[in-house]
């Protein structure tokens, strides 16, 4: 089974390995049931639509979503429709009797096809998969052992099906299915359930369903704006309604408040799905439409102080404020909650002041306030997100640009010319140079032209001039051309991005105060981590290399390792290895914490212009051992060699 896929996205790697390699397997598995025929042909027939049209859609919609919620509900549903493929299996094996012939190899079916739920497996799916196929032995033996070459060969195509599925995943996904999108595959509401979500990935030939690019822009479509409208729109609509009764005055602002967050938050939604972030000099232009609104809710709320709803206006100007997490980074929903618990300074008075519906109408309030921070918590958790390339304003969908102000503040005027040079001092009297010597040659009669400072001058004998007197400033000296100080350069601050470039290497860069993992899909790959602060990377499965660039504070762990990882750059850095490490590279690093497993005590470690390293290494109890790296050195020149003799200082041993 091939995925079509049209021109615009080829066919990811491993799903057209998994075609490849299994196709061939099941074929085989298939032409040796036929002598059997009856339930186990049947059972067959659903088996092989497991392998070859239910996992393989699975595989695809890896490519287009981040990792499932663990939520039970969201689980059954994203896998249910693999799991009535098992189900259907092991009913045709539970509608015979043992006395049946064809008991054993429908039993033995059933234990191999729950190999299938590898995709739900993490960390070590190929183990579950070899578990699964050795269960099946339990039957299969039984065939083999009391059958003839038919049911010899039968085991055989089984038992080769298995040993390839296990192949193939300890090549692409040692660690587990690596979902590799961005988007939920559940929870959206123009997606529906998953059954619906998986037709609509094409296989085979057929024209219904779409490419796998199709639903790939539908579902960003459904998670940019669907999910914030299905999760937000209606609590906006109940707060809304809350306003009603309170007259125009609250009406107005409430309608300010419901465009902020149904028609500019969306905006800006679909705009980060086909642009690039904007630089921080652009944000004023860029924003501009929500600041607006936001200004117009914070000058209606505060035109009348004495209004007798003042409380709960503040109560919507405080909360406003929380539209602007799509300028914040790091964690946008903590900045949600910030702005939630300030609100609540006038929300408590208008809750301890009202009755039951200024209760209702704070209610309404807060639970707005909750669903859009859990909204961000589950979408947007370390910033919003910006997956195109286009530059904002390079096409129409930007937002349209502020209104012309005032003009630049006119340049800062010329330094005033240099006073021109004594003529005296330069023309008439000769060379400048010979009145000087001269005067240095003067021998004692150089101090007569000095005058007497008396005693009524000094200011440590005389009081009055002491308490008096003041340092003049001295006179600035103007210089040609100079227009003052230059202003300082703003600082831009990177949206995080986390992504795998040329499906070889993991980009990993500008993270704040975050806990990530990385699923490696194949040994070929490598991460590069870079300018990370007081972040844990887990990488999961078997990596080429890792190279740790210009982070402070972070920490990363990591199975195993097949070439080297490089530190450079970076501060108070812990590395953690829980199986293999061939060589560690540290360079212009202050503070390395290299935790050793049992299995990489014969790693290499090359250090260069670096301070406070050590090695921890682990004893039987499990508890380490830490050595320090030296840092000081004695260097000797060995005459009888003619050569220099370096050693570490004996005070770091």
């Amino acid at each position: 089974v091939i995925l079509l896929l049209n021109s615009l996205m080829a066919i990811p790697s491993d799903i057209e390995a998994y075609t490849a390699v299994l196709r061939p397997k099941v074929e085989v598995y298939l032409s040796c049931c036929a002598p059997f025929a009856g339930k186990l042909t049947d059972q067959g027939a659903i088996l092989s639509k497991a392998f070859l049209e239910v996992v393989p859609k699975y595989l695809a919609l890896s490519h287009l979503c981040s990792a499932p919620s663990r939520i039970q509900s969201d689980y059954q549903q994203l896998f249910k429709p693999l799991v009535d493929s098992i189900s259907a299996i092991s009913d045709v094996a539970s509608s015979v009797n043992k006395d049946d012939a064809q008991f054993n190899k429908l039993m033995s079916v059933k234990s191999a096809s729950e190999a299938l739920n590898w995709i739900m497996v993490s960390p070590k799916p190929a183990s579950f998969v070899k578990e699964c196929s050795d269960q099946s032995l339990f039957y299969a033996n039984r065939v083999r052992k009391d059958g003839n070459d038919d049911d010899k060969a039968w085991v055989k195509g089984l038992l080769q099906l298995l040993t390839t599925l296990q192949e193939y995943i300890q090549e692409y996904h040692p660690s587990g299915l690596m979902w590799r999108g961005q988007t939920k595959p559940v929870g959206s509401s123009s997606s529906g359930d998953l059954a619906s979500l998986l037709s609509q990935i094409s296989l085979g030939g057929g024209s219904s369903g779409g490419t796998l690019a199709s639903v790939s822009a539908r579902l960003s479509m459904s998670d940019a704006t669907d999910a914030y409208i299905s999760e937000v729109g209606s609590k906006v609509d109940a707060f809304v309604s809350a306003c009603a009764p309170y007259g125009d005055e609250l009406a107005k602002l409430a309608a300010l408040f419901s465009k902020c967050a149904k028609e500019e938050i969306p905006k800006y939604l679909n705009l980060a799905e086909s642009h690039s972030a904007p630089q921080q000099a652009e944000y004023q232009t860029v924003f501009a439409s929500l600041t607006n609104v936001l200004s117009e809710i914070a000058s209606q709320a505060e035109a009348n102080p004495r209004s007798a709803h003042f409380n709960q206006l503040m109560t919507i100007k405080a909360g406003s404020e929380a539209f602007t997490w799509i300028l914040a980074s790091g964690r946008p929903y903590d900045f949600v909650k910030e702005c939630s618990d300030q609100s609540l300074f006038y929300a408590n008075r208008v809750r301890k002041d009202g009755g039951e519906q200024e209760k209702e109408w704070v209610k309404a309030f807060l639970q707005l306030m909750t669903a859009m921070q859990n909204y961000i918590k589950e979408y947007h958790a370390s910033g919003l997100m910006w997956k195109g390339k286009s530059k904002v304003g390079a096409s129409g969908g930007a937002p349209p640009p502020p209104p012309p102000g005032a003009g630049a503040p006119p340049p800062p005027p010329r330094a005033a010319a240099a006073p021109p040079a004594d003529a005296s001092a330069a023309g008439g009297a000769g060379d400048p140079r010979a009145a000087l010597f001269s005067q240095l040659n003067a021998g004692e009669n150089v101090t007569k032209g000095l005058k007497k400072v008396t005693d009524d001058m000094k200011t440590h004998k005389n009081t009055s001039l002491r308490a008096a007197s003041t340092v003049p400033a001295s006179a600035s000296k103007p210089v040609s051309g100079s227009s003052g100080p230059k202003p300082a350069a703003a600082v831009v601050v990177k949206p995080p991005r986390m992504e795998l470039e040329m499906e070889k290497k993991w980009v990993i860069e500008n993270y704040k105060d975050e806990t990530l993992t990385v699923e490696i899909a194949s040994m070929k790959q490598s991460v590069y981590m870079y300018n990370c602060s007081g972040t844990t990377l887990v990488v999961k499965g078997k990596v080429n290399s890792i190279s740790i660039d210009n982070c402070k504070k972070c920490g990363v762990v990591f199975d195993d390792l097949l070439a080297v990882v490089d530190l450079v750059n970076s501060k108070s850095v812990q590395i953690q290895a829980l199986a293999k490490m061939p060589l560690l590279n540290i360079d212009k690093t202050d503070g390395a914490q290299v935790y050793l497993s049992k299995d990489c005590l014969d790693c290499e470690i090359v250090s260069a212009k670096s301070s406070e390293m050590n090695v921890l290494v682990p004893k039987d109890d499990g508890d380490f051992t830490e050595f320090p790296i030296p840092e000081q050195f004695r260097t000797v020149y060995n005459k009888a060699k003619n050569k220099l003799d370096t050693s570490c200082s004996e005070s770091l041993g």
